[in-house]
Protein backbone atom coordinates (compact mmCIF):
# COMPACT_ATOMS: atom_id res chain seq x y z
CA UNK A 1 0.00 0.00 0.00
CA UNK A 2 1.38 3.63 -0.69
CA UNK A 3 1.82 6.00 1.81
CA UNK A 4 -1.25 8.40 2.45
CA UNK A 5 -0.88 12.05 3.87
CA UNK A 6 -3.01 14.01 5.37
CA UNK A 7 -2.90 17.27 4.29
CA UNK A 8 -5.12 18.61 7.01
CA UNK A 9 -2.22 18.43 9.60
CA UNK A 10 -1.53 20.68 12.67
CA UNK A 11 0.65 23.51 12.27
CA UNK A 12 1.76 26.15 14.20
CA UNK A 13 3.55 29.02 12.73
CA UNK A 14 5.43 32.52 13.08
CA UNK A 15 6.16 34.31 9.96
CA UNK A 16 7.72 37.46 9.11
CA UNK A 17 7.16 38.35 5.70
CA UNK A 18 9.16 41.28 3.66
CA UNK A 19 8.04 42.56 -0.04
CA UNK A 20 10.41 45.25 -1.74
CA UNK A 21 9.94 47.08 -5.37
CA UNK A 22 13.24 47.59 -6.68
CA UNK A 23 12.26 48.54 -10.42
CA UNK A 24 8.82 48.74 -12.05
CA UNK A 25 9.80 44.86 -13.20
CA UNK A 26 11.11 43.49 -10.23
CA UNK A 27 9.95 42.70 -7.36
CA UNK A 28 11.56 40.11 -4.51
CA UNK A 29 9.21 38.31 -1.28
CA UNK A 30 11.46 37.53 1.73
CA UNK A 31 9.76 34.72 3.98
CA UNK A 32 11.20 33.91 7.77
CA UNK A 33 9.17 30.73 9.26
CA UNK A 34 9.50 28.95 12.30
CA UNK A 35 7.03 26.29 13.86
CA UNK A 36 6.56 22.98 14.26
CA UNK A 37 4.02 20.23 12.00
CA UNK A 38 2.10 17.39 13.98
CA UNK A 39 1.55 14.87 13.10
CA UNK A 40 3.22 14.04 9.39
CA UNK A 41 5.40 10.80 8.46
CA UNK A 42 8.92 11.62 8.36
CA UNK A 43 11.74 9.80 8.66
CA UNK A 44 14.94 9.97 10.59
CA UNK A 45 16.87 8.64 7.94
CA UNK A 46 17.60 5.09 9.15
CA UNK A 47 16.57 2.48 6.35
CA UNK A 48 13.22 1.95 6.37
CA UNK A 49 12.40 4.16 9.44
CA UNK A 50 9.46 6.03 9.49
CA UNK A 51 8.34 7.95 12.80
CA UNK A 52 4.64 10.13 12.94
CA UNK A 53 6.37 12.35 15.76
CA UNK A 54 6.42 15.94 15.47
CA UNK A 55 9.14 17.63 14.45
CA UNK A 56 10.41 21.69 14.64
CA UNK A 57 11.36 23.80 11.97
CA UNK A 58 13.32 27.20 10.97
CA UNK A 59 13.55 28.13 6.88
CA UNK A 60 14.25 31.24 5.12
CA UNK A 61 12.15 31.86 1.95
CA UNK A 62 13.30 34.12 -0.87
CA UNK A 63 11.50 34.79 -4.04
CA UNK A 64 11.97 36.91 -7.19
CA UNK A 65 9.43 38.23 -9.63
CA UNK A 66 10.07 39.39 -12.82
CA UNK A 67 7.71 41.06 -15.14
CA UNK A 68 7.31 43.74 -18.08
CA UNK A 69 4.17 46.21 -18.59
CA UNK A 70 2.18 45.20 -16.32
CA UNK A 71 -0.81 46.91 -14.39
CA UNK A 72 -0.63 46.23 -10.66
CA UNK A 73 -3.19 47.29 -7.42
CA UNK A 74 -1.93 46.88 -4.21
CA UNK A 75 -4.27 46.03 -1.49
CA UNK A 76 -3.99 44.89 2.33
CA UNK A 77 -0.84 42.26 2.39
CA UNK A 78 -2.01 41.46 -1.62
CA UNK A 79 -0.98 42.56 -4.85
CA UNK A 80 -3.43 41.73 -7.88
CA UNK A 81 -2.39 41.89 -11.37
CA UNK A 82 -3.84 42.03 -14.84
CA UNK A 83 -2.24 39.96 -17.28
CA UNK A 84 -2.73 41.84 -20.15
CA UNK A 85 0.87 41.98 -20.92
CA UNK A 86 1.90 39.95 -23.96
CA UNK A 87 5.56 39.29 -21.78
CA UNK A 88 6.60 36.37 -19.89
CA UNK A 89 6.78 36.61 -16.20
CA UNK A 90 9.62 35.03 -14.60
CA UNK A 91 9.58 33.56 -11.09
CA UNK A 92 12.79 32.21 -9.35
CA UNK A 93 12.67 30.75 -5.85
CA UNK A 94 15.08 29.70 -2.68
CA UNK A 95 14.70 28.31 0.06
CA UNK A 96 16.85 27.11 3.22
CA UNK A 97 15.60 25.44 6.70
CA UNK A 98 16.65 23.38 9.35
CA UNK A 99 14.37 20.86 11.16
CA UNK A 100 14.77 18.13 13.60
CA UNK A 101 12.02 15.87 15.63
CA UNK A 102 10.69 17.10 18.90
CA UNK A 103 12.45 14.49 20.95
CA UNK A 104 15.16 14.79 22.93
CA UNK A 105 18.77 14.98 21.47
CA UNK A 106 17.50 14.05 17.75
CA UNK A 107 19.48 14.94 14.81
CA UNK A 108 19.25 18.00 13.07
CA UNK A 109 18.75 18.31 9.09
CA UNK A 110 19.21 20.34 6.47
CA UNK A 111 17.88 21.26 3.18
CA UNK A 112 17.33 23.32 0.39
CA UNK A 113 14.98 23.78 -2.46
CA UNK A 114 15.58 25.82 -5.51
CA UNK A 115 12.51 26.69 -8.15
CA UNK A 116 11.73 28.35 -11.05
CA UNK A 117 8.91 29.27 -12.89
CA UNK A 118 7.72 30.76 -16.10
CA UNK A 119 3.92 31.98 -17.14
CA UNK A 120 3.01 33.73 -20.25
CA UNK A 121 -0.50 34.23 -21.85
CA UNK A 122 -0.50 35.57 -25.57
CA UNK A 123 -3.33 36.79 -27.92
CA UNK A 124 -3.58 34.86 -30.85
CA UNK A 125 -6.43 37.21 -32.31
CA UNK A 126 -9.10 36.28 -33.61
CA UNK A 127 -7.87 32.67 -32.55
CA UNK A 128 -8.66 33.24 -28.77
CA UNK A 129 -5.80 33.41 -26.85
CA UNK A 130 -2.97 30.39 -24.96
CA UNK A 131 -1.49 30.49 -21.65
CA UNK A 132 1.02 28.60 -20.21
CA UNK A 133 2.81 27.43 -16.70
CA UNK A 134 6.31 25.84 -16.76
CA UNK A 135 7.61 25.31 -13.36
CA UNK A 136 11.02 23.36 -12.40
CA UNK A 137 12.82 22.22 -9.40
CA UNK A 138 15.51 20.36 -7.32
CA UNK A 139 15.61 19.80 -3.31
CA UNK A 140 19.25 19.79 -2.12
CA UNK A 141 19.91 17.68 1.90
CA UNK A 142 17.32 15.96 3.66
CA UNK A 143 14.03 17.09 3.81
CA UNK A 144 11.20 16.23 5.50
CA UNK A 145 7.98 14.84 3.85
CA UNK A 146 6.14 18.05 4.02
CA UNK A 147 9.23 19.78 2.32
CA UNK A 148 9.07 17.72 -1.12
CA UNK A 149 7.36 18.39 -3.81
CA UNK A 150 3.71 17.19 -3.99
CA UNK A 151 1.83 17.74 -7.34
CA UNK A 152 -1.30 19.88 -7.26
CA UNK A 153 -4.32 17.89 -7.38
CA UNK A 154 -7.38 19.08 -7.73
CA UNK A 155 -9.28 18.33 -4.09
CA UNK A 156 -12.38 20.29 -4.36
CA UNK A 157 -15.29 20.68 -7.10
CA UNK A 158 -13.59 23.59 -8.71
CA UNK A 159 -11.45 23.98 -11.71
CA UNK A 160 -7.98 25.37 -11.42
CA UNK A 161 -6.00 25.86 -14.65
CA UNK A 162 -2.97 25.04 -12.06
CA UNK A 163 -3.81 22.20 -10.70
CA UNK A 164 -3.89 18.39 -11.98
CA UNK A 165 -7.90 17.93 -12.59
CA UNK A 166 -8.03 13.64 -12.09
CA UNK A 167 -4.88 13.33 -9.85
CA UNK A 168 -5.07 12.12 -6.33
CA UNK A 169 -3.22 13.95 -3.31
CA UNK A 170 -0.18 11.85 -3.16
CA UNK A 171 0.71 10.38 -6.44
CA UNK A 172 3.52 11.72 -7.12
CA UNK A 173 6.10 13.27 -4.61
CA UNK A 174 9.46 14.38 -5.83
CA UNK A 175 12.59 15.64 -5.08
CA UNK A 176 13.43 17.01 -8.77
CA UNK A 177 10.03 17.77 -10.83
CA UNK A 178 9.16 19.56 -14.02
CA UNK A 179 5.43 20.66 -14.86
CA UNK A 180 3.84 22.25 -18.14
CA UNK A 181 0.22 23.73 -17.50
CA UNK A 182 -1.60 24.96 -21.25
CA UNK A 183 -4.66 26.23 -21.99
CA UNK A 184 -6.50 27.26 -25.33
CA UNK A 185 -9.49 29.65 -24.74
CA UNK A 186 -11.21 30.37 -28.20
CA UNK A 187 -13.39 33.32 -26.69
CA UNK A 188 -15.97 32.13 -28.88
CA UNK A 189 -14.46 31.19 -32.24
CA UNK A 190 -16.94 28.42 -32.98
CA UNK A 191 -19.64 28.72 -30.54
CA UNK A 192 -20.31 32.67 -32.06
CA UNK A 193 -21.12 31.11 -34.97
CA UNK A 194 -23.52 28.52 -34.32
CA UNK A 195 -27.30 30.64 -34.54
CA UNK A 196 -29.07 30.79 -30.56
CA UNK A 197 -25.78 30.44 -28.56
CA UNK A 198 -24.16 33.14 -29.96
CA UNK A 199 -25.99 35.89 -27.51
CA UNK A 200 -24.25 33.59 -24.66
CA UNK A 201 -20.52 34.64 -25.33
CA UNK A 202 -19.77 31.08 -24.61
CA UNK A 203 -15.68 30.39 -25.04
CA UNK A 204 -14.19 27.03 -25.82
CA UNK A 205 -11.74 25.49 -24.15
CA UNK A 206 -8.73 23.08 -23.87
CA UNK A 207 -6.23 22.11 -21.74
CA UNK A 208 -2.96 19.98 -21.48
CA UNK A 209 -0.97 19.31 -18.44
CA UNK A 210 2.09 17.01 -17.79
CA UNK A 211 4.11 16.46 -14.33
CA UNK A 212 7.27 14.56 -14.55
CA UNK A 213 8.60 13.79 -10.74
CA UNK A 214 12.02 12.02 -9.75
CA UNK A 215 12.01 10.76 -6.30
CA UNK A 216 15.70 10.19 -4.65
CA UNK A 217 16.30 6.76 -3.21
CA UNK A 218 16.43 7.78 0.34
CA UNK A 219 13.00 9.09 0.23
CA UNK A 220 11.41 6.10 -2.28
CA UNK A 221 12.83 3.91 0.98
CA UNK A 222 10.44 5.04 3.00
CA UNK A 223 7.39 6.10 0.61
CA UNK A 224 6.90 2.91 -0.77
CA UNK A 225 6.29 4.10 -4.10
CA UNK A 226 6.99 2.71 -7.69
CA UNK A 227 9.55 0.92 -8.28
CA UNK A 228 11.51 3.20 -10.34
CA UNK A 229 11.90 6.94 -8.91
CA UNK A 230 10.21 8.12 -12.24
CA UNK A 231 6.93 9.24 -12.56
CA UNK A 232 5.33 10.61 -14.94
CA UNK A 233 1.43 12.11 -15.50
CA UNK A 234 -0.72 13.78 -18.11
CA UNK A 235 -4.11 14.43 -18.76
CA UNK A 236 -5.93 16.39 -21.37
CA UNK A 237 -9.30 18.16 -21.00
CA UNK A 238 -12.02 20.11 -23.04
CA UNK A 239 -14.62 22.85 -21.46
CA UNK A 240 -16.81 25.47 -22.05
CA UNK A 241 -15.98 28.66 -20.40
CA UNK A 242 -17.68 31.80 -19.60
CA UNK A 243 -21.32 30.13 -19.00
CA UNK A 244 -22.14 31.68 -15.75
CA UNK A 245 -21.33 35.45 -17.68
CA UNK A 246 -23.50 37.17 -19.85
CA UNK A 247 -22.19 40.67 -21.49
Amino acid sequence: DSLCVNTAIRQRQLQFHWFADWTPNLETYTYIRAGWHNPLPITDYSPHSITFEPYAYQSLSFIARLGWKEKKYDGFFSRRYTYSSPYPVLYLGFEAGHWSLSTPHAPSHLYSHLRLMLTQQTQLGVGGDISYALQAGIIFGNAPLAKLWHADSNQGYTFDPYRFSLMHGGDIIADRYITLHTEWDGQGLLFNNIPGLRWLHLHELIEAKIAYGYCSDTYRSYLNTNPTPHSLYAEIGVGIGNILRVS
